[in-house]
């Protein structure tokens, strides 16, 4: 079994449902009604969210499915209740530990109060029914998920849904479109990842790779294509903006640098790139090549460095940067060592996957 540390930090929508749980067992509508007041309205959740991550808690033992109901006489049968494992209440209390110290260290104790909800709004059914209209429309668009995904969740996600539409209306679609348009991609590329192993995998996409730099090249088209692909291949594998992706908890460089097999080369890659743009400040012909060139060489060489150090705390971004700081050894193919070491480190990044659950560091 594993140590509740090697789970920590934990995502923000892990931790507040894991809090939820902790007041007793609660279906998906309750949950999603604590996790906002717990967060006093800052962490909304649509029902694929929600299932999402509930989807990986109960992969994960923190949390399990219960039959067991409160009042069965005034509960809906069709609602799936879950509850915490004696992993999850040592997780959750692992990470109210680690928060609790952080904010002692940080020297700002009244933040420790954010983790204890400040009230609890009960679970009140509203008499009035959901409009069928909506509930069918809704139905409908559940078939953009993958059929397991539909077939474990998709009836709770329509009664969570329904639950919505009674407290908002149609106002409700807000909060659904969007859940549908983040969700419906990620558990798509999840069910079409799984369907191969991790070497078919990171082969598929290092090809695609691969491909296009050599057609980019071999057609004259520069690094515009290049980067297209690049940044379709970052989008499929439901990476962050990029411009977010630095901002955030990093582990030191050390311990980043030694995560995993493929880490050292990257940081290689990442120092190499930072040295050649100072070495490009003093050997460029021209002021432009001295600004441009070496910014963008220091920028990238940065970005590898700062992704790796990001990717304990944050696989997504961490990834992100890593991938985005490759283009120049990709795009400058035919000087075979940093290229292949690039392909490495893109079939190292693929194969452990953009999952949520963060990745530990190797102590140094």
């Amino acid at each position: 079994m594993r140590e509740p540390q090697s789970f920590l930090p934990l995502p923000t929508a892990t931790l507040h449902i894991l809090i939820a749980l902790g007041r007793g067992e609660k279906h998906g509508y309750a949950l999603m009604r604590d996790v906002e007041d717990l967060s006093d309205g800052a962490l909304r959740m649509g029902p694929g969210t929600l299932y999402g991550s509930v989807k990986r808690m109960l992969a994960d033992g923190l949390i399990e499915e219960t039959t067991s109901r409160t009042d069965p006489a005034l509960d809906d049968q069709r609602r799936r209740y879950y509850r915490l494992t004696g992993l999850g209440e040592r997780v959750c209390a692992a990470e109210v530990q680690r928060l609790e110290a952080l904010v002692r260290r940080a020297g700002s104790p009244d933040w420790a109060q954010r983790l204890v909800p400040v009230s609890a709004r009960p679970d009140v059914a509203e008499p009035q029914r959901p409009s069928s209209r909506h509930q069918s429309l809704y139905r409908a668009l559940l078939a953009t998920y993958p059929r397991s995904f539909r077939h474990d969740y998709g009836e709770a996600m329509q009664q969570l849904f329904g639950d919505r539409l009674r407290d908002l209306g149609a106002q409700a679609w807000l909060e659904t479109v969007p859940d549908l348009l983040r969700t419906v991609p990620h558990q798509r590329m999840e069910a079409v990842m799984a369907s191969f192993g991790p070497r078919a995998r990171a082969g598929m996409l290092a090809a695609l790779v691969v491909g296009a730099v050599v057609a980019s090249i071999g057609l004259g088209g520069g690094m515009v294509p290049l980067l297209v692909v690049i940044a379709v291949v970052l989008i499929i594998a439901r990476s962050r903006a990029v411009t977010t992706a630095p901002f955030g908890e990093r582990a030191p460089l050390w311990p980043a640098m030694v995560q995993a097999w493929w880490a050292p080369l990257a940081a290689l890659l990442g120092t190499a790139t930072f040295m050649l743009g100072v070495g490009t400040i003093f050997e460029a012909h021209n002021l432009g090549g001295r600004i441009i060139g070496s910014g963008v060489l220091l920028l990238l060489g940065s970005t590898m460095l700062l992704g790796l150090m990001r990717r304990p705390f944050d696989r997504m971004a961490g990834n992100s940067m890593i991938l985005v700081a490759t283009v120049p050894a990709l795009a400058f193919f035919w000087i075979v060592v940093p290229a292949v070491v690039a392909l490495l480190v893109w079939i190292g990044v693929f194969s452990a996957g953009f999952s949520d659950e963060p990745t530990a560091a190797t102590p140094a």
